[in-house]
């Protein structure tokens, strides 16, 4: 009797980058794709999806807001991280006829998810700076999108993949600002990642927290990380949906939270917080090693 195939959320269409990580870690799953971050939570809450795929920061763009904004409310847990090249092309509908020479003054929109648009800025100023930059929920969907129209006014933000799914003609590559350019993604889980998995492995914690806003409380929670010679790879500030009375700190901390050495860490962290929830326990990714923009573990 053949195992059940797992259903894997994605955001979304076939192309995307993201859809790119969920095939690189799923490879014999069944693979579904949702129009928003929100969506993609909520089914890995109620059990539509077995796990879910969701961006969290691009090496160049920063963090993705939508993500960040319901960490505080969701009732998941992150048990693994991935990271994917982001190598941007601007596409055009295939010309019937075949010999016709594209010409990018013709363009007026251009379609991409707003972090794409944000990565290619400065091409997009040099090359097309009459066009309307359009958001959409992600790259594909805009390749998509521009094929469907089939009119060469219109153009998408998107990978090579993407525009060779929906047959589009690529007339540029690699126009994101920064070569060196990736995309952080996190794996969400109703279960999170067992102990005995994490045994002898690189592992991240992830916690969200807050203090109260009064000079050097932050230090002092920081400082019960420090103290235990624990390491904070990632730290950002911001305002969640819930919590606004305060500033909410993300933090990802080189510690395996089930060690001893975790466990006091987190307590001592605890006891300096007002506000503590621990997101996820997680191996990190070999590629930290090798890309830019995220330090090592």
């Amino acid at each position: 009797m053949n195992a059940r195939q797992s259903r894997i959320g994605y955001l979304g269409s076939k192309g995307s980058y993201t859809h790119q990580a969920a095939e690189e870690l799923f490879k014999n799953e069944k693979l579904v794709g949702f129009a928003s971050i929100h969506e993609i939570v909520e089914a890995t809450e109620q059990g539509v999806v077995d796990k879910g795929v969701v961006p969290v920061e691009n090496s160049i763009a920063g963090r993705v807001a939508d993500l960040y904004q319901i960490l505080d409310l969701i009732n998941l847990s992150i048990v693994a991280e991935h990271f994917v090249e982001i190598a941007h092309c601007l596409a055009v509908p295939t010309p019937s006829d075949k010999d016709k020479e594209i010409d990018l003054k013709e363009i007026e929109n251009v379609y991409s998810h707003k972090q794409a648009l944000m990565q290619c800025r400065d091409w997009m100023s040099s090359k097309l700076p009459d066009a309307e930059a359009v958001s959409m929920s992600d790259t594909a969907s805009s390749a998509k999108y521009v094929s469907e129209t089939a009119l060469e006014t219109k153009a998408a933000i998107c990978s090579k993949r993407a525009a060779d799914i929906y047959n589009l003609s690529v007339v540029a590559e690699d126009i994101q600002n920064i070569k060196q350019n990736y995309t952080r993604f996190h794996v969400l889980s109703r279960q999170p990642v067992q102990p005995d998995n994490l045994a002898n492995l690189r592992a991240i914690t992830t916690v969200i927290f807050q203090v109260k806003h009064t000079p050097g409380s932050l230090l002092k929670a920081l400082s019960a990380i420090a103290e235990n010679d624990v390491n904070v790879v990632k730290l950002e500030t911001y305002m969640v949906s819930g919590l606004r009375e305060a500033p909410t700190f993300y933090v990802d901390i080189a510690v395996n939270r089930f060690s001893e050495l975790g466990e006091k860490a987190l307590s001592e962290l605890a006891n300096n917080t007002s506000f503590l929830k621990v997101i996820g326990c997680y191996s990190s990714s070999p590629l930290r090693s090798v890309v830019s923009g995220f330090l090592s573990v």
